[in-house]
């Protein structure tokens, strides 16, 4: 299934399995647009905080669902 990281409301909430190989690939897409404008670290940056901003965007979405 995947790995608990939680409930809401007596609900379990998982992530899935892959989901760390996703991130990867995401950041590296986010990495990449912003390397060409920005200094090495701040594309790291806004590239970890993009993928942090679009997991938690998924979750209060799949959250609504329920």
């Amino acid at each position: 299934m995947g790995w608990r990281i939680g409930s809401i409301g007596g609900v379990p909430l998982f992530v899935a399995k892959s989901w760390p190989i996703g991130a990867l690939l995401i950041g590296w897409i986010y990495y990449a647009s912003f390397a060409a404008a920005l200094p090495i670290q701040q594309a790291v940056l806004v590239a970890a905080l993009a993928v942090i901003v679009l997991f938690l965007s998924v979750l209060v979405h799949e959250i609504s669902h329920g």
